[in-house]
């Protein structure tokens, strides 16, 4: 049974709240990385900088042509 609400609604995935934090906080991680590499003038981590990062601000590090220096 289908109420009056159901109809207007079905058809439309509105995300999770979990979703909704998750890309928030996961904005909030791009966003600060961003600023923790603009901060480094040097575009060199160590290894151990690198792997505490999301695979997305991994990508963008390489991408923005980012260097592994020796620990």
């Amino acid at each position: 049974l289908m109420t009056k609400s159901d109809t207007k609604t079905s058809g439309i995935k509105l995300p999770s709240e979990k979703e909704k934090t998750d890309a928030i906080a996961e904005k909030a991680r791009e966003l600060s990385a961003g600023f923790n590499a603009e901060v480094a003038t040097d575009n060199t981590l160590t290894k151990a900088e690198v792997v505490k990062m999301t695979p997305r601000a991994r990508m963008e590090f390489f991408k923005n042509g980012g260097r592994l220096k020796d620990a």
